[in-house]
């Protein structure tokens, strides 16, 4: 098997040999990768991933794409999306260095024990059935389309009392899913072969990734939480392909523009004390237009609402940058800050090379009156220095926030004027 071994927004140090039958097929799988033929070279291949990073391996081909930061920093961003308040005990190993795979696995085995140690759960599931007696309540009209008036078996929908429920179906999803990557671990394998054997009265479900069931946590499925939290990072994170019962495809992919993105919207809204309808995300069922007709819409990642009015915007970047994107993301938060009548609003950017300041930066816009404040986060610091940039960042929007709530005319845009505010 051909082995390629890539950085996330780094071009490969060599060109690569590929088919184009090959070269479809990581396009089709990995979107953003980008694929440019090396001059006078036939059928080699210089590649450069974006955002998505994690493992491929599709026929004879293995692609490894590596985050540009460390995994255990990887790992403390996913587990603090999963749970901000419980992150420490979602048990992500964060000394594996070069599988996202092998990092998560750890800590979904044991929450598994967690899980199991009361043995599987089960509860009421719906079900429709024909049988020779009457059980639950009789479908009349199934009975007579079906059934022509005969008498037997009787069309009935009861509810069951079953493992055959949401909650393990997504428990051995994930479980299956994780099995069909290569785990260098024997132990580990044989762990997770040991709980999918458990579920063995429960349905194999095709799940999809974008519409996974949202279950409410109550005090009978409370121990299934954090196993559930991470059964649906797996199975949004991975593909499983067959053509013609052969494997085609297998995946584990993780888009680190969302992972980012969620980190920056959870952890504000924790240290503000927030709620996701005061301070959405996308400016989810906000309305926010730009133009009188209401024709162009703006989603900012990040804008905090008090009495249906938009108090503070700001968006997150996590991209390859250069001059070019600088000055879009600025025209982009000019938009914002129009649409929404504010004097200011935010950038947040992950720290790379080419943002060497891990401290803010300000670009005045004196034709709008408008300030553009700009943030880069440090992700290579601590876990807990990571939180303290953005309790840093937090305190600013809260000042932006107070002057928002000023008439117009007492407003102010500088940073050393909100920071005497």
């Amino acid at each position: 098997m051909q082995q390629i071994c890539l950085t996330e927004y780094k071009r490969s140090a060599v060109p690569y040999v590929l088919s184009t039958h090959q070269r479809d097929l990581i396009s089709q799988h990995i979107s953003g990768l980008r694929i440019e033929p090396a001059s006078g070279e036939d059928n080699k291949f210089y590649l450069t991933p974006s955002s998505k990073v994690g493992i491929l391996e599709v026929e004879d081909l293995a692609i490894q794409i590596r985050p540009k930061i460390s995994i255990d920093h990887l790992m403390f961003l996913m587990s603090y999306n999963l749970d901000p308040k419980n992150w420490k005990e979602l048990g992500f190993n964060l000394s594996v260095t070069d599988s996202i795979v092998e990092a998560i696995i750890p800590a979904f085995l044991r929450h598994l024990k967690n899980v199991f140690s009361r043995g599987v759960l089960q509860g009421y599931r719906q079900k429709e059935d024909s049988l020779t007696t009457v059980r639950g309540q009789i479908r009349f009209p199934d009975q007579i389309r079906k059934r022509f008036g005969i008498p037997l078996p009787v069309e009935v929908t009861y509810d069951e009392f079953t493992e055959d429920i949401v909650e393990n179906q997504l428990l051995k999803a994930a479980l299956h899913r994780l099995l069909q990557n290569r785990i260098r671990s024997g132990e580990m394998r044989k762990e997770l072969h040991r709980y999918l054997l458990a579920l063995d009265n429960v349905s194999q479900v095709s799940f999809n990734p974008r519409r996974l069931p949202t279950l409410k946590i109550s005090r009978l499925n409370k121990r299934y939480e954090h196993a559930l939290a991470i059964s649906k990072l797996i199975l949004q994170s991975s593909t499983f392909q067959h053509v013609s019962g052969a494997i085609r495809a297998r995946s584990f992919i993780v888009d680190m523009n969302k992972i980012f993105e969620d980190f920056i919207v959870i952890a504000l809204r924790e240290n503000l004390g927030l709620t996701s309808h005061s301070f959405p995300q996308n400016a989810k069922r906000k309305g926010l237009r730009l133009d009188e007709r209401g024709v162009i819409s703006l989603e900012p990642d990040i804008s905090w609402w008090s009495e249906g009015t938009c108090r503070f915007v700001g968006d997150v970047k996590y991209k390859e940058f250069n001059k070019h994107a600088r000055n879009a993301d600025i025209y982009q938060m000019l938009a914002y800050t129009t649409a929404t009548r504010l004097p200011l609003g935010i950038l947040i950017y992950a720290k790379d090379d080419a943002i060497p300041e891990v401290g803010r930066e300000s670009h005045f816009i004196a034709a709008a009156n408008k300030d553009i404040h700009v943030y880069a986060i440090d992700l290579a610091n601590s876990p807990q220095g990571i939180l303290d940039q953005v309790n840093q960042m937090a305190q600013q929007i809260k000042l932006s926030y107070r002057q928002s709530m000023l008439p117009p005319t007492q407003r102010t845009t500088t940073i050393q004027s909100l920071q005497q505010a």
